[in-house]
């Protein structure tokens, strides 16, 4: 249960609410239960303002101060924390600073906007702490792997009792029940998003929304820690702000009306019981029926009430200087400006004091006469009473709804508004006056107390004598500007302004018409004479904000013009209420007044701080090879960018960013922020690793003769190669590359490259080693697939359907193409084996998508070539040309498309016996490729002389001599690694030297060995 100290108690009851729940703000949720209830919830509290990250700082100024200025933390009971002075740093230690924690972790839904920045939801806590919890769920450990000082806050493993398996963490007793209303909020405002969050205590779905054991232990949260003051005054704080409130901190116990054991009982809101009683050191507030600063008719009544039971209420409508109590709700009716003060006390217990002013709806002291012909515009559900009378218009169009049928639906007038934005009804003829009858989501129009207003089928819109059924009965919805009238019977059908020419009516549409506004009768008046004029309220009325943040200047005078200057600049002028966005950072005075007639009203003034957007990071996180230069910009102008590339959060005394930034080899965070006269951005940040680039292989795995020299190069400079031969991952340890590696058996080759300590990624190569040489069978197979593309291998180019293979080079009057032979074609193989005219053998060198076809003409290499946009083909001797090479595509046929002459194929012209380039469009014969076939022939045997390395019939001194150059890297005329290999281990190494030496000098040198050879 909370414990609150006497200062804390002392605290509560000196300061006044910043605001109350506003007359109304929740009714739509009246009357409901469970589900239902939930998404009524879900309705009213979902659209707020969207804070920006960094102004959370300035907001728990308001929010969470202790009553001695200190930090509110909920994680730890050992801090202090100052305000600004205290916040973000490295949390090394518990009481190092504070920070701002996602009590509904963040990463659960994706640090999604606005849930982010919903301070709702997040609180400060101490760092240290918090970085403890990190993103487990809440729930109860008795043993503890971890705890705050004095065992405040707990993690550790879920007791086993719990439902839930896996870690927790646990707050302290009087704090529990507050996460718990702040999770309740957080899956009641984002419904429409719930289902895809994570994190174990939800349950991936709208309703419930939280797993069976987080509801069962929230909901006895709650129960155990009741609604304290704190949770008031923050509630009330927190509406201020972003323009929402927490439900279940307004109700204490809700939320049994949702998730617990009341979910099937519908809740009256009006006449609202905690269902867990009276908290033995709690009392609510009293509350107004009607919100704070609200402009009545004189003669309204405003009720106070409080939802503790049995409490007292003690008002005040003098100033404090005489105070009134009563033992139920109090009715005082409003006849002039005024102030109300109360509190309320229960036993020993006091309430906060809150305070309610309101003005006169004739602005400013006018005065009202007449017959009662003005209506005025219906702004909030307050203003829908059964009994009093309205009319139906259409602001965009400027027409009123009358009682003459237009067909199957109701016609209109043209209207004009008087000058304080009144519709009166003496001015226009046939207006259809309705009454409102029934309640709310089924109220009844009846239309000059005659008939109802109805809805039978299609878009009629009608009047029939009873309202009985729900084609007689409307949802009305207030907005801004707008009222949306949904028939009960058909809800898809909506009351609007068709503005067609020649099809003008008011009827019920399903599709997007031109909306209408509900305007409400002004009892006992006619004219409205303004004497004084409002001054006009900035709203937010100051205080940090992102760039792009809209700002309203209103004045309560209806009509009035707002004059308005922003630093300094040209005054300009708009209709009450003006909208503004400030684009620009920095500090922003403002100064307006308002006019109305030959009215002027006092002067308004104050300031905005609009934050610089955050800077952007010219490269996306990751990892990259070699090098990496990142640029830091910004979208806005005169500003600095500050950064660090260690980790710590930037502020204006690190690195300001002047150029480029050159990344070194490793892992480096690279955070920056944009400041302008003293204003900071949000942080953006990167993580980037820089490695080496992998080795390259100037042989691709494959199959190969024995003596295939495989050599190991790196783009990057200065860096070592490590490789290894037996399948194993080669480290720093691993043998170091200094000469080309010589393959004598099928080995899997794998290398990295490293500089100043960081290693590449590994580059791996299989080489299948032949026991034989290959040797050309003669025969060609045809090429069915893009593998059977091998570099160095031999083709023929054949058109299939009449057995014709490229054969020798023509070049007649400057027209170049090749000839055709004939081939016989069995089983997709061709035979060249004692053919009498040999086709042109091809030969593929190059790469992929850039393949080059070299053939031998007059003992000299070209290459096959596309000259001229023509039906030519001929031979160059580039093979670089990009005329001279080719994409090859593989099906049932082949495509071999000219890389620079990008429409020209190689075809066969059957006109004209020849291989050429032709386009798509010429229609003539494809092609295919046949690939020579070859086999391995039988291995044989060579005697070598162990120690002749020079190959001159001896063994001395000399071949000592070759060898050592060899290992040395130098360059030697004559090698025989067979004669130095005397350990039979495929590496000439220094040991080899010494069993040369040893043999020389011990007189063996005639000893011989056999090995195969291809």
């Amino acid at each position: 249960m909370k414990k609150i100290g006497l200062l804390a108690f002392v605290y509560f009851i000196s300061i006044s609410l910043l605001a109350q729940i506003p007359s109304g703000y929740y009714s739509a949720a009246n009357g409901k239960s469970g589900s239902a209830l939930k998404t009524a919830l879900y309705n009213i509290i979902n659209t707020h303002t969207t804070l920006s990250y960094n102004y959370l700082w300035t907001a728990f100024k308001t929010t969470d101060k202790r009553s001695d200025d200190k930090v509110w933390d909920m994680y730890s009971s050992a801090t202090n924390y100052t305000f600004g002075t205290d916040q973000a740093g490295s949390y090394s230690v518990e009481g190092d600073k504070y920070n701002r924690e996602h009590s509904f972790p963040k990463s659960w839904f994706n640090e999604d906007a606005p849930m982010v920045t919903d301070l709702m939801h997040v609180v400060p806590t101490d760092g240290f702490v918090n970085g403890k919890r990190s993103n487990f769920p809440f729930g109860e450990t008795d043993n503890p792997t971890y705890s705050s000082q004095g065992g405040f806050s707990k993690l550790g493993p879920a007791n086993s009792d719990l439902g839930y398996i896996g870690t927790v963490f646990e707050p302290d007793d009087q704090y529990k029940g507050d996460f718990a209303r702040i999770y309740f909020y957080m899956v009641t405002c984002y419904e429409n998003v719930v289902s895809n969050w994570s994190g174990g205590m939800t349950s991936g779905n709208k309703y419930p929304a939280l797993a069976t054991w987080a509801k069962d232990m929230l909901l006895r949260w709650a129960e155990e820690d009741p609604v304290s003051q704190k949770e008031i005054d923050r509630n009330n704080a927190v509406y201020n702000l972003q323009g929402n409130r927490n439900p279940f901190v307004d109700y204490e116990g809700l939320e049994k009306y949702v998730w617990g054991d009341l979910s099937s009982t519908s809740v009256d809101l009006n006449n609202y019981t905690s269902p867990y009683g009276t908290s033995s050191n709690t009392i609510n507030a009293p509350y107004f029926s009607i919100a704070s600063g609200s402009a009545v008719t004189s003669g309204t009544t405003v009720t106070i009430g409080c939802r503790t039971s049995g409490a007292t209420i003690h008002y005040s409508t003098d100033g404090g200087t005489t105070w009134q109590t009563s033992n139920t709700s109090v009715a005082l009716t409003i006849t002039e400006t005024t102030t109300i003060q109360a509190y309320s006390t229960k036993d020993t217990s006091t309430s906060s004091t809150v305070n309610a002013t309101y003005t006169i709806t004739q602005t400013g002291g006018g005065t009202t006469t007449g017959s009662g012909t003005l209506f005025e515009k219906v702004t909030n559900a307050d203003q829908l009473v059964s009994g009093k009378n309205y009319v139906i218009f259409c602001p965009s169009k400027n027409m009123t709804m009358t009682s003459s049928a237009a067909g199957s639906a109701l016609g209109y007038v043209a209207t004009t508004l008087t000058s304080d934005g009144y519709i009166d009804v003496s001015t226009i003829s046939d207006v259809a006056i309705l009454t409102l009858g029934g309640n709310e989501g089924s109220w009844t129009l009846l239309m000059n107390g005659e008939n109802y207003l109805s809805w039978t089928s299609g878009n009629s819109l009608k009047t029939t004598a009873g309202a009985d059924t729900d084609n007689q009965k409307w949802t009305i919805s207030i907005g801004a500007s707008t009222t949306t009238i949904l028939n009960k019977a058909e809800n898809s059908r909506k009351l609007q302004y068709n503005s067609s020419s020649g099809s003008e009516r008011f009827a019920c549409y399903t599709s997007s018409q031109t909306a209408v506004q509900l305007y409400v009768q002004i009892e006992n008046s006619s004219s409205t004479e303004i004497t004084t004029v409002e001054a006009p309220v900035f709203t937010p009325a100051g205080g940090t904000m992102s760039k792009g943040s809209a700002i309203s200047i209103a004045s309560t005078t209806s009509g009035a013009t707002i004059h308005y200057t922003i630093s300094g600049g040209t005054e300009q002028t708009g209709t009450t209420p003006v909208s503004i966005t400030l684009s620009n950072p920095g500090v922003h005075e403002y100064t307006a007044y308002a006019t109305y007639n030959d009215l002027t009203s006092e002067e308004t003034s104050g300031s905005f701080e609009v934050l610089p957007t955050a800077p952007a990071l010219s490269v996306a996180s990751g990892t990259y090879t070699d090098a990496l230069s990142l640029e830091i910009t910004s979208s806005e102008t005169d500003v600095n960018i500050f950064y660090t590339t260690d980790g710590t959060t930037p502020d204006e005394t690190s690195t300001p960013y002047t150029t480029t930034i050159s990344l070194p080899l490793g892992t480096t965070t690279v955070s920056a922020i944009t400041e302008i006269d003293g204003l900071v951005s949000e942080m953006t940040e990167g993580t980037y690793t820089v490695i080496p680039s992998s080795p390259e292989f100037s042989v691709v795995s494959g199959t190969y003769n024995s003596g295939t020299v495989v050599s190991l190069t790196t783009l990057l400079t200065g860096t070592n190669i490590y490789y290894t031969t037996d399948g194993s991952d080669p480290t720093t340890t691993s043998t170091p590359y200094t000469s080309a590696i010589t393959l004598t058996s099928t080995t899997t080759l794998k290398a990295i490259a490293e500089k100043d300590g960081v290693s590449s990624n590994i580059s791996e190569a299989t080489y299948t080693i032949r026991s034989g040489s290959l040797v050309s069978t003669g025969i060609y197979a045809k090429v069915i697939s893009s593998d059977d593309l091998e570099l160095d291998a031999n083709y023929l180019i054949v058109y299939e359907g009449g057995s014709k293979a490229l054969g020798a080079y023509f070049s007649n009057n400057n027209k170049p193409y090749f000839g055709a032979v004939d081939v016989t074609i069995n089983n997709d193989s061709i035979d060249l084996n004692g053919i009498g005219d040999m086709p042109t053998i091809l030969t593929i060198v190059g790469e992929a998508d850039a393949y080059t076809f070299a053939l031998q003409d007059n003992e000299q290499t070209v290459y096959l070539s596309c000259p001229t946009d023509n039906n030519y083909l001929s031979e160059s001797s580039s093979a670089t040309d990009t005329k001279s090479q080719w994409t090859i595509t593989i099906g049932e046929t082949t495509t071999i498309k000219n890389n620079s002459l990008t429409s020209r194929y190689i075809n066969y012209n059957t006109s004209s016996p020849r291989f050429a380039t032709y386009k798509a469009s010429s229609n003539q014969k494809a092609v295919c490729l046949y690939k020579e076939v070859l086999e391995e022939s039988a291995p044989s045997t060579l005697t070598v002389l162990l120690g002749d390395v020079n190959l001159d019939g001896d063994v001395n001194v000399e071949d000592v001599t070759t060898l050592v150059n060899y290992i040395l890297g130098s360059m030697v005329a004559t090698f025989s690694e067979p004669a130095a290999d005397f350990d039979e281990n495929d590496t000439i190494n220094v040991s080899d030297v010494v069993d040369l030496v040893n043999r020389i000098l011990n007189g063996n040198t005639s000893e011989t060995k056999e090995i195969t050879t291809n």
